[in-house]
């Protein structure tokens, strides 16, 4: 079998297409090592790559050629250059990790869609008519001539199928999963962020932007602090200019000192921000996974979750439920968290539990005997 993936957006970095494309190739080169391997990298992670593969013995046999491309998605020169490099390549199977696949390649490839976020919430950005427009073209030609759709939860699945009337038995749900270094974190030291009191500060980490519906958690931990004055809400992940409601409602209620933008922090110090924090929450209002909950679990810190989409699927009974249009709901919560030890503690073996539900070699699995199946 000769795979050819495109793998464009790929990093060893927490979360997003890049960690799943990065995860999942590492799982193909250890289970399939008589197979062959294509990767088109940018050539920031091709240097990357390249030095991992030469440093781990179990890469020392793995037929893999790694070619550059820095085509941009959505650019002209995706539908161009990349098209002419992708056709270059004698591969049995292609491999998308996101649906941007150039509008003109014909040869038999299988896509991975993990949500549709931007048929749903389309934001301020890409949001005029001409946007809209390429970004259904683009990822209804995926849909439609892909030979196989992967995706990640059920709940995309349904959307997928209802959204995009595309015949159920064409796609397969594959897990995300946690990194292998929350389980290993051992390390207890402080983080380099101030925090009076361990333990007395709520986390959210992720991006900034509308359906991650981070305001909605801001007013509720400011109805939470009148009862509570002694607690912080941490918020990591860089501001987005385009949603300025959050800085907006801190400055104007004066919460500096209770609210803290992190910004973006290093993936160390995240690790310690979740392991001491009094609870992680997701407020956001869709998902097509949703990874930092389980990061969360797998720090053994408890977890208050939105109910929309596909978050009580992945979470099971290891959170709290809140319905994200309500602010006095989420306070709710976040009180009743504070008040009752034996409730966290059950989220917390709740949590361990659930979290290890989900690995990447059992993904990896699932989608290399399709690619098999499609031979």
């Amino acid at each position: 079998m000769h795979l050819c993936i495109d793998a464009r957006i790929f990093s060893p970095k927490f979360t997003g297409i890049g960690r799943y494309t990065h995860e999942l190739v590492k799982q193909f080169l250890v289970l399939k090592p008589d197979w062959k391997f294509t990767l088109f990298l940018a050539t920031e992670q091709y240097d990357v790559f390249l030095s991992e593969i030469k440093k781990n013995p179990l890469y020392a046999n793995i037929n893999i050629q790694l070619l550059e491309a820095n085509e941009k998605m959505y650019s002209v020169q995706e539908q161009t250059i990349f098209l002419k490099k992708l056709n270059k390549i004698h591969a049995d199977i292609f491999w998308f990790p996101h649906f941007n696949v150039p509008y003109f390649f014909n040869k038999k490839f299988v896509v991975t869609v993990h949500d549709l976020t931007l048929s749903k919430f389309p934001g301020k950005k890409m949001n005029s008519f001409f946007h809209r427009f390429i970004y259904f073209k683009i990822l209804r030609h995926a849909l439609k001539k892909s030979k196989h759709i992967l995706t990640v939860s059920q709940n995309t699945k349904d959307d997928i199928i209802t959204d995009e009337n595309i015949d159920a038995k064409k796609i397969t749900i594959a897990h995300n999963a946690v990194g292998e270094e929350f389980f290993e974190y051992k390390e207890k030291l402080q983080s380099e962020i101030e925090i009076t009191e361990k333990s007395k500060y709520f986390l959210y980490t992720g991006q900034h932007r509308e359906h991650k519906n981070v305001i909605t958690l801001v007013k509720a931990f400011h109805l939470f602090l009148k009862n509570n004055k002694n607690y912080r809400l941490v918020l990591t992940g860089k501001p987005n200019p385009l949603y300025p409601d959050v800085i907006n409602y801190i400055k104007n209620n004066n919460l500096e000192k209770n609210i803290i933008l992190a910004g973006l922090v290093p993936e160390r110090e995240l690790l310690q921000l979740y392991k001491n924090a009094k609870c992680y929450i997701f407020p956001s209002l869709y998902e097509g996974f949703g990874i930092p909950p389980l990061e969360a679990m797998a720090m053994n810190t408890p977890v208050i979750a939105s109910n929309s989409s596909c978050i009580p699927e992945i979470c099971e009974n290891a959170a709290i439920y809140f319905n994200p249009n309500d602010i006095n709901m989420l306070a709710e919560k976040m009180q009743e968290l504070v008040k009752n030890k034996w409730l966290e503690e059950k989220l917390i073996e709740s949590g361990k539990i659930q979290v290890k539900k989900y690995n990447w070699k059992k993904s990896a699995i699932i989608i290399l005997k399709k690619f098999e199946e499609l031979l």
